[in-house]
């Protein structure tokens, strides 16, 4: 086949990879029967196939993200900014998730209908709105988790206000990744949110808590912070996140109260996560 952004032979293989290694054979056989049509489709669908544009990235580093998704059992989630609807195949098939809503200002309805049709199930399915953030309250939706894998730093004070005070504080997980390494463009808000404490800062103000950072101690936060800080050029940064992928993506889960975290964290197998030292039991 010929080269298209984001993904190749080698990338799909690699999520059959960790998805098998993982005990989901069965996603793993969704996932090999969605690729191949993606293939035959390749040349007739110019929209099926920009479907895999851009994820590249989220392919490589697959298996720093495929568990906490597993968080998601059962819930109506809020995919922001999910594109075409890749994070949403695996929240659907793997984190058990009854609907996920998937919103995104480019039109990747096509892309959705085509991921929906390879993931739906009797509880629900994927949904695309190509809609801007700030509108989400049209929609009338009750969301109860969201997802949002570095891209919250894009949006504007109006937009963050927005999703902060009328999706956020309603969820009862949020789980998001911060990729430290990345140098982000200026801030074109107040919240600082191109780290992993600008992420724990903005969910606190929404009403969370706890948030933990499951992968990491607070020890080798700071040194993630003292070793990204020296990274003075782009070549440089993507020379550490090749030898450091689990500490160039930091995970920060938060929660809607200190009874949900632990229900929900024991739908995550024990090993996946380093919870030595996080107290889960709310402050007296």
């Amino acid at each position: 086949m010929g080269y298209v952004p984001g993904i190749n032979d080698k990338n799909a293989d690699h999520v059959i990879n960790v998805l098998n290694q993982r005990g989901y054979e069965s996603v793993a056989r969704a996932w090999v029967k969605l690729y191949e049509e993606f293939k035959q489709s390749e040349r007739a669908d110019q929209n099926t196939r920009r479907c895999f544009d851009g994820n590249d990235l989220y392919f490589k580093k697959f298996e720093y993200f495929i568990d906490d998704i597993l968080l998601f059992k059962g819930k109506n989630v809020l995919d922001i900014g999910g594109m075409c609807s890749l994070s949403a195949f695996f929240i659907k098939t793997i984190g058990g998730a009854k609907n996920v809503h998937v919103i995104d200002v480019g039109d990747w309805s096509t892309c959705a209908k085509f991921v929906d049709s390879h993931s739906r199930d009797s509880l629900g399915g994927i949904f695309y709105h190509q809609e801007q953030i700030s509108n989400l309250h049209n929609l009338k939706i009750d969301f109860d988790a969201a997802y949002a894998s570095d891209i919250l730093y894009h949006l504007d004070n109006d937009v963050l206000d927005s999703l902060k005070e009328n999706i956020l504080n309603k969820c009862d997980v949020v789980v998001s990744h911060s990729r430290e390494t990345k140098k982000k463009k200026s801030e074109k808000n107040k919240y600082s949110l191109n780290n992993y404490k600008g992420l724990a800062t903005y969910l606190s103000e929404a009403g969370h808590e706890p948030i933990i950072f499951p992968r990491h101690t607070t020890k080798e936060l700071y040194k993630i912070d003292e070793e990204v800080s020296m990274l003075r050029d782009k070549k440089l940064r993507r020379a550490y996140e090749s030898a450091n992928p689990g500490n160039a993506w930091v995970t920060v889960l938060s929660f809607k109260g200190y009874d949900f975290a632990k229900q929900a964290l024991c739908n995550v197998p024990q090993d996946v996560y380093d919870l030595n030292g996080i107290n889960l039991e709310k402050p007296k």
